[in-house]
């Protein structure tokens, strides 16, 4: 598609620049999704599969812990799955379905 072709020429640009020698850059959207998976579904799982009841006060606390994580792996807060229990149920609602 166009988007994979553009983040393609991106990625060869950057390269051939030599500004990132450290690898491949990783778009927000791409860290946002595997920290949504670490975080967002691992809580899906304890509250539906295990039929666990979390506290609000628990559920803020592990968002907590995964946005920090988040943001120490470069995750802007307007990308971070984890800023607000509503939002990362309303994510998880949307999986969900």
């Amino acid at each position: 598609t166009q988007v994979r072709a553009a983040h393609a020429l991106a990625r060869r640009r950057v390269k051939s620049l030599d500004v990132c020698n450290v690898g491949v850059p990783v778009s927000q959207y791409d860290l946002a999704f595997t920290l949504m998976a670490f975080s967002l579904i691992a809580l899906d799982g304890v509250i539906n599969d295990f039929d666990q009841t979390l506290t609000p006060s628990e559920v803020d606390d592990y968002l907590h812990l995964w946005r920090v994580l988040g943001s120490l792996h470069g995750i802007l807060d307007d990308f971070n799955p984890c800023n607000t229990r509503e939002d990362a149920l309303e994510i998880l609602k949307d999986i969900n379905e």
